[in-house]
């Protein structure tokens, strides 16, 4: 492959191009044209980690890729009718940042679990007698000590087969029986916001969630007997329909919604109370208002993807970012003069079908 004329940093990223996409990455950036853009899809341009600690029970690590930064900012104005879709890694980057802005006050009663925690939706965690979940169980609890039916609030973020789940299990403390005597607190309730019908949840995620709850009771040992299921009120809430592309978005707004809920209240009947609605997004007002919650929740999202990237280490992600914000806002011009064009046009077609037609009749002598 010719690098004749591309910088030190556009030889590393050409190394990372799958070699189908190296012809047109080389020609673009030599032309200055965005096709470069198409090349770099799968090129990693941000790592992350977010520590285990009061409100989140194990590490969230992973990274970001140009694909991410695409369907995450939707800068370019093609991109709001054509959206990409996240990969796990942009769905774990929200989810840890949203859990690491929670206000301290809301995280001493919750306690949210990583993305698909103990790899809990994979096919096989569930053969054997749950031989697989019990060795990814015992993976997490080596970097935890927190019991978790202390908290309040316990989250299961999950995604499964393009689908987007938030598992929410109020008062966890009341589906357990204590070994020793004491006052049996309320039941307790386990919610789940979904994307989609109520199949996946019933036959896949709620057993395997209610086997992780299990093996969390042997594990402490001399303080809880059992799980109760008698003592856990389920229920089942579907979004709004949305495009896949939106699904992810969905789920991390509602546990930012939860997450700010607990914060205000540590009461569990009155958080019940704030939470009846929370999977409904509210609808703008559009004369003061262009975009709903969610929307604006991912410009959040967005902004923080890029104070991760310019303020990160890779040299390789702040260049595609700058890039790709440069050619986005030419791109953008160039588009809005089209459509100027377009407009005009079309309201000139108009105003000469609204110009009567004069008939010239000739009399016939």
């Amino acid at each position: 492959m010719d690098v004749e004329g591309l910088t030190e940093v556009e030889k590393e990223i050409l190394k990372l191009v799958p070699d189908k996409y190296r012809g047109l990455f080389s020609a673009s950036i030599r032309a200055k044209n965005p096709g470069f853009l198409l090349a770099v899809d799968d090129v990693k341009v941000h790592d992350f980690q977010y520590p285990a600690g009061m409100n989140l029970i194990e590490p969230l690590k992973g990274h970001i890729t140009m694909k991410d930064v695409s369907g995450i900012t939707r800068d370019q104005m093609i991109e709001h009718f054509h959206p990409t879709c996240l990969n796990q890694g942009g769905v774990a980057f929200g989810l840890g940042y949203i859990v690491e802005d929670q206000a301290y006050k809301g995280r001493m009663q919750t306690l949210c679990f990583g993305l698909n925690t103990c790899d809990i939706l994979n096919d096989d965690v569930d053969k054997n007698g749950f031989e697989k979940l019990e060795e990814n169980f015992n993976m997490l609890i080596n970097q935890t000590d927190v019991d978790i039916f202390s908290k309040n609030y316990l989250i299961f973020p999950a995604i499964h087969q393009l689908q987007s789940y938030c598992i929410l299990i109020i008062n966890p403390l009341g589906a357990v029986v204590t070994k020793r005597s004491r006052k049996q607190p309320p039941p307790a309730t386990m919610i789940c916001y979904a994307t989609t019908s109520s199949y996946s949840y019933e036959n896949y995620i709620a057993p395997r969630i209610m086997k992780l709850l299990e093996m969390f009771v042997d594990h402490y040992g001399g303080r809880y007997k059992s799980i109760s299921r008698q003592n856990i009120t389920s229920t089942y809430k579907e979004f709004a329909n949305k495009k896949g592309y939106d699904k992810p978005f969905q789920m991390l707004h509602v546990v930012q919604k939860l997450l700010d809920f607990a914060t205000l209240t540590n009461n569990t009947d009155e958080f019940k109370k704030e939470i009846e609605n929370v999977e409904q997004d509210y609808i703008p007002d559009m004369e003061t208002v262009c975009y709903d919650g969610m929307t604006m929740f991912r410009f959040t999202i967005a902004r923080a993807v890029r104070a991760a990237i310019m303020r990160g280490t890779s040299e390789i992600g702040k260049y595609l970012y700058q890039k790709r914000f440069l050619h986005s806002g030419k791109l953008n011009a160039e588009m809005k003069i089209k459509q100027e064009k377009e407009r005009q046009y079309a309201e000139e077609r108009a105003n000469r079908a609204k110009k009567p037609k004069i008939i010239v009749v000739e009399e016939i002598l």
